[in-house]
């Protein structure tokens, strides 16, 4: 079961998406929306709850719920986590580096 929670900032919205099974969390992503752009945040699934489906779930009701444009940053080195994204329609826009992390920048078409 996924659970989403909405709060308005005061410069932009944001949503929490919680996965529960069993009436506990293992997993979440936070999608920020402002005027312009929607963004995730903190994608995480539980590690024992990895690789049986629960991110395919989350990211097609995410995309199912936000019909605009995503946009991600994600670890260039995570594999898996890149993986997901494209099978779900997100393309690869650039890689930058912060604070000695390499980074790439993606988005769903």
């Amino acid at each position: 079961m996924i659970k989403q929670y909405t709060k308005d900032w005061l410069t932009h919205r944001s949503t929490l998406y919680i996965l529960l099974e069993d009436n506990e969390i293992i997993g979440s992503v936070e999608v920020e929306h402002g005027n312009d752009y929607n963004r995730f945040h903190s994608f995480y699934i539980q590690d024992d709850k990895r690789h049986q489906g629960y991110g395919d779930m989350v990211l097609k009701h995410v995309l199912n719920d936000i019909k605009d444009i995503i946009s991600l940053t994600v670890d260039k080195d995570n594999e898996n986590a890149i993986r997901l994204y494209k099978k779900h329609g997100f393309d690869f826009i650039y890689g930058f580096e912060v604070d000695n992390e390499n980074l790439i920048w993606m988005e769903n078409k």
